[in-house]
C-alpha cells in the first residue's frame, strides 16, 4: 500500500460521511488531494463514533482511544496536506532540495519563481501568527504529538441539556478560552479552509 492511499476496506466500512467536504479536486496536486481525503476519513470516523454514542460528548470510555486516534489522525493529515504541497513545489520547480529540507524558509531562499514565493509567503505568515486559523490547526497537531488532546484540549458545556464539547483555543493556555464551534464542526470547517487555501495557492502558481 502506498503511503497516501486509503484502503478500500476502510472506505466500505466507515466512509458514510466522507467526500462531502473535500471531493476530489481537479486544480490540485494529486498527492495533496489524497491527504485532504485522508483527513476527511478521520472526520468520518469521529462522526460515526458520535452518532453511535448519541453525541460526541457521550463517546464511551471503551471507544475513547479510537476517538483519540481519529482526532489526532485528522490533525496530522490536514497539516500533512500542507507539507505535501511544499514537497510538490520542490518537484515542480526542480529545486532539488532534500525532503527533510523542504520548509517555507528554504523554498523562499531558493530559485523558485517570485509568483510561487509569494504564495509560500502566505503560508509562512499564517503559520507564524498565533491569531490565525492555520496556526491553531498546526498547534493542535503539535500538541497531539506530545499530549492527548482529550486530556489537554477540551471543555464541555451543558446549559441546554445537550453536552457540547469544544477545543481550547490553545491547549497550552486554557485560560484563553475555548473555540466557539464544537469539535467535529471545527474539524469540518478547518478541512474546508485548508482545502480552499491550498487550491487558491495552486491556482496562482
Amino acid at each position: 500500500m502506498r503511503r497516501c492511499d486509503i484502503p478500500s476496506r476502510w472506505v466500505k466500512t466507515v466512509w458514510s460521511h466522507a467526500l462531502k467536504i473535500c471531493p476530489c479536486r481537479q486544480n490540485m496536486f494529486n498527492s495533496v488531494s489524497k491527504k485532504l481525503r485522508m483527513a476527511e476519513y478521520f472526520i468520518a470516523n469521529l462522526k460515526n463514533l458520535a452518532d453511535d454514542a448519541g453525541g460526541f460528548a457521550y463517546i464511551s470510555s471503551s471507544k475513547r482511544v479510537e476517538a483519540d486516534a481519529n482526532l489526532d489522525g485528522f490533525f496530522f493529515e490536514i497539516i500533512s496536506a500542507k507539507e505535501f504541497f511544499l514537497q510538490e513545489l520542490n518537484n515542480k520547480y526542480n529545486l532539488h532540495l532534500k525532503i527533510k529540507d523542504v520548509k517555507e524558509d528554504k523554498l523562499l531562499a531558493s530559485d523558485m519563481p517570485q509568483d510561487a514565493k509569494r504564495q509560500v509567503e502566505r503560508i509562512k505568515n499564517l503559520l507564524s501568527d498565533p491569531d490565525t486559523w492555520l496556526w491553531r490547526i498546526n498547534h493542535y497537531r503539535n500538541t497531539a504529538a506530545h499530549h492527548r488532546l482529550f486530556q489537554r484540549g477540551f471543555v464541555a458545556t451543558s446549559g441546554d441539556k445537550q453536552v457540547r464539547v469544544y477545543l481550547f483555543k490553545d491547549p497550552d493556555e486554557p485560560e484563553k478560552g475555548n473555540s466557539n464551534i464544537e469539535v467535529i464542526p471545527y474539524c469540518e470547517q478547518s478541512l474546508k479552509k485548508v482545502a480552499n487555501f491550498l487550491e487558491d495557492i495552486y491556482s496562482k502558481l
